[in-house]
């Protein structure tokens, strides 16, 4: 009898419109390319600054390395490492593993055993037999180490006496004569923050671990009883009067309306270090409307539409008044700014009335979460593509949550996706995932319905997209080779950060934040910093060092990230729970959409930062556009503590309103 596999293999059609072959196909696509792309760039890659992890050694690093500048160019300094061991028998092999980042030179008893060269990938390991060159009693190895791009590091994982981080000494030079014990690679050492320098701190740290540990365990707690399974919403009883359904969202974005306009008219457009390459980027546009290319600088990599349309509000503002200053002419740009990022508020309310329809409580947490932000807030009156594109992209996910579900869509539905989604893509490169997100939604539609139909819409969403923003793309192809080149790629801009590199700590560490100060959660570890920049200021760009209540706000930044853990938990049981949802039922499911540009843009970042590893791109500002998505998630989340944990979920509700209302405080700009 032929097995039921080889059946679909017989019969194409059903097992293209199969649903585990769909599971398939979203498991190759979220998990095991993305993840397999990552591993190698992280393992293999010599081009990519990661120490490669090992079980028989750390790294090590000098403790006190500077990074000196030559024009706009980082010097390293070269580090010698040494180590001083004795034999009372020579050995007849005495194998020494060793890897450095990212050229080396190895001495013993003062004889060079490998020069100082460029090997092809510094990542492999190197094996050289000490035997034939030590001697009876004291020996001395030096290891030198030179890199251009990031600071000197060295591992050695064998032989056991000789493995870092153990007794090696470093000095930086010539002359190499401060020896000093090794370091572990960090990119920084945190510092106390006003919360750590209280008192009572020794005691309120207990405080904040029970707390943590707490939510841990009501975390579990709910998914052992659920199972992650998605629960249809409640009609809430007794029922909601109406004009609380109708006066609540009002309230609130007024509310947030209000408390922006003032940010804006208050807030300084140079406040930030990289507003002037923005600025330029939209006076040059206010004169030649070719976009510029990325060489022409700083900010100029930028798609061109948000800066396209900043320019006309910006040559009109002058032309209508002749005496008004540049500045107040960039002042109705900020204005402008505002007023599309204030879009991304409302479409929270409208994300979350169309998943709880019969909800409004739902419906209120998800626009008060979204509305209150602190990082809406603190992005919102800058000069920047940020919060406008955040609201382009989160337009293009709304319409696909909208209509996914949909039995029939027509052609004009895929038209309309296909410009927004392209204009979404001249905003910000991030809109890439919520085109990608359309392409698998409107495909595996197609191979659901073998229609037809199906297949033309997905052709249609795709080449209308392409024709809105492919010449963009195809220019910077042309010319660099690359459709998405950065700031960040060699030869673009002057790089102004300090470059370091990445480690799996990086990636797997968290917790800092909370016993710490907040601003300098992005030299920790990337969730540390991600995490502070969606809760707080962590950049401090909004709150400036020169802010009045400058301690008491970051006493106040610290308690909300304490808080903060609650909603984020609940926000990550509700992601759970919408992708068992797209597991078990992936073409025309509503939860695609949100699940699937989800996971592609946290994968992206992560891959961004290993590729960049600079402490400017741990932040969360990339996936602005996903706050909607995160109110969704959070709503989700809360429906299974209201189940299986109800006391998490009172806890939830007053943790939100006490963070709304620190929100409210401390992102007010002073006038």
């Amino acid at each position: 009898m032929i097995p039921h596999f080889f059946l679909w293999i017989r019969n194409r059609s059903a097992l293209l419109s199969d649903v585990r072959f769909h599971r398939s196909l979203l498991l190759l696509a979220f998990f095991i390319i993305p993840l397999a792309y990552f591993i190698r760039g992280a393992l293999y890659d010599p081009e990519i600054r990661f120490l490669v992890p090992s079980w028989k050694a750390g790294w090590a690093l000098y403790p006190q390395q500077e990074i000196v500048r030559s024009g706009n160019h980082p010097f390293f300094e070269d580090v010698e490492y040494a180590n001083d061991f004795l034999l009372e028998d020579l050995p007849r092999t005495l194998t020494l593993q060793i890897r450095a980042f990212k050229e080396m030179e190895v001495r013993l008893n003062g004889k060079k055993l490998i020069p100082v060269q460029k090997v092809s990938n510094w990542k492999k390991r190197t094996v050289i037999n000490l035997a034939p060159f030590v001697q009876l009693g004291r020996n001395h190895l030096q290891v030198r180490v030179k890199n251009s791009i990031a600071i000197p590091a060295l591992l050695v994982e064998s032989p056991d006496f000789l493995k870092t981080q153990g007794r090696w000494t470093a000095a930086t030079g010539p002359p190499f004569a401060n020896f000093l014990p090794v370091a572990r690679p960090a990119d920084h050492s945190p510092r106390p923050g006003p919360l750590q320098k209280w008192k009572g701190w020794s005691w309120a740290k207990w405080g904040i671990l029970f707390w943590l540990a707490g939510l841990a365990a009501g975390g579990i707690w709910t998914i052992i009883r659920c199972g992650l399974k998605p629960n249809k919403a409640v009609r809430i009883s007794p029922p909601i009067p109406r004009w609380a359904v109708k006066g609540v969202p009002l309230v609130l974005l007024g509310l947030c309306f209000f408390l922006n306009w003032m940010n804006v008219s208050r807030f300084p457009y140079k406040a930030i270090f990289d507003s002037e390459g923005h600025v330029q980027y939209v006076k040059r546009m206010a004169t030649d409307l070719r976009p510029p290319l990325p060489t022409e600088g700083w900010e100029m990599y930028h798609p061109p539409l948000y800066f396209a349309l900043a320019a006309q509000v910006y040559k009109y503002s002058r032309s209508w008044d002749s005496h008004i200053k540049p500045q107040d002419a960039l002042k109705n740009v900020q204005y402008f700014g505002f007023f599309i990022g204030f879009g991304l508020s409302i479409l929270c309310f409208f994300f979350a009335r169309r998943a709880y329809p019969d909800n409004p409580p739902a419906q209120w947490i998800a626009l008060g979460f979204g509305a209150f932000l602190p990082m809406s807030l603190y992005v919102n009156p800058r000069i920047s593509n940020e919060a406008f594109s955040a609201t382009l992209i989160a337009c293009v996910i709304y319409f696909l949550f909208l209509w996914i579900e949909k039995k029939e869509l027509s052609l004009r539905h895929a038209v309309f996706l296909g410009f927004l989604s392209g204009l979404a893509l001249l905003s910000k490169y991030t809109a890439l995932f919520a085109f990608l997100t359309g392409t698998a939604s409107f495909g595996l539609r197609a191979l659901s319905s073998r229609q037809k139909k199906a297949w033309m819409m997905l052709l249609v969403y795709l080449m209308l997209t392409l024709s809105v923003c492919g010449w963009f793309y195809a220019r910077n192809w042309m010319i660099y080779k690359n459709p998405f080149i950065g700031n960040w790629d060699e030869g673009v801009s002057p790089h102004i950060a300090k470059p370091t590199f990445r480690t799996l700590d990086f990636y797997l560490g968290f917790g800092s934040v909370f016993f710490h100060t907040p601003k300098l959660a992005m030299w920790a570890t990337g969730p540390d910093g991600i995490y502070a920049s969606l809760w707080a200021d962590a950049h401090l760009n909004f709150i400036k060092k020169d802010h009045p209540r400058l301690n008491s706000t970051l006493l106040l930044m610290s308690i909300m990230l304490i808080l903060a853990a609650m909603p984020s938990m609940t926000i990550l049981l509700g992601l759970g729970a919408s992708a068992l949802s797209v597991f078990r039922r992936p073409a025309l499911n509503k939860d695609l959409v949100i699940v699937a540009v989800s996971i592609w843009t946290w994968i992206a970042l992560a891959m961004y930062m290993l590729k960049n590893p600079v402490y400017t791109v741990s932040k969360a500002h990339y996936f602005l556009s996903l706050v909607p998505v995160l109110g969704i998630f959070l709503v989700r989340g809360r429906e299974l503590l209201g189940l299986h944990a109800r006391w998490l979920r009172f806890v939830l509700d007053g943790t939100l309103l006490v963070l709304i209302g620190l929100s409210i405080w401390i992102y007010r700009f002073p006038g």
